[in-house]
């Protein structure tokens, strides 16, 4: 797709540095970071520290730029540590298709969870469950 992109567009808006690289046979390119508002309660919750900070990866990889294989060791490394990986987009056995090193990792072991393909709410309530019911101002919200 990227390389049909570079040959029909004629400008491209990248969210980082990486994309404006790649695209970089565009003439115009507009480089626009990710943007919040900090000052948004979504960004402001209480934290418990004795439930396991949760980590998400949705969508599914593509190309180089994910490394999700990478984030995966990570997470083997740090072994008991109060963590928790989400991976929502694919199944174990799509990630071990991907990845056949993986092949012999007890996942279900392990604090990482391959939720397979959902739609955008279930996403939200899978990595967000204090948040749905609490945040209402977008309509993609729970």
């Amino acid at each position: 797709m990227r390389k049909f992109a570079h040959r029909v567009a004629e400008r491209v808006i990248v969210i980082s540095k990486m994309m404006e690289n790649a695209y970089r046979k565009n003439k115009r390119i507009l480089r626009l970071p990710p943007l919040v508002d900090i000052n948004d309660e979504i960004w402001n919750q209480q934290v418990n520290k004795a439930e396991a900070f949760t980590f998400s990866f949705v969508g599914f990889p593509g190309g180089d730029k994910e490394n999700l294989d990478k984030i995966v060791k990570a997470f083997i490394k740090m072994g008991e540590i109060n963590t928790r990986l989400n991976i929502v987009g694919l199944t174990v056995d799509d990630f071990i298709a991907m990845y056949p090193e993986f092949s012999d990792t007890a996942f279900s072991e392990l604090s990482i969870d391959f939720r397979g393909i959902c739609t955008h709410k279930e996403a939200i309530k899978l990595n967000c469950p204090k948040l749905c019911g609490q945040y209402k101002k977008h309509p993609l919200w729970c």
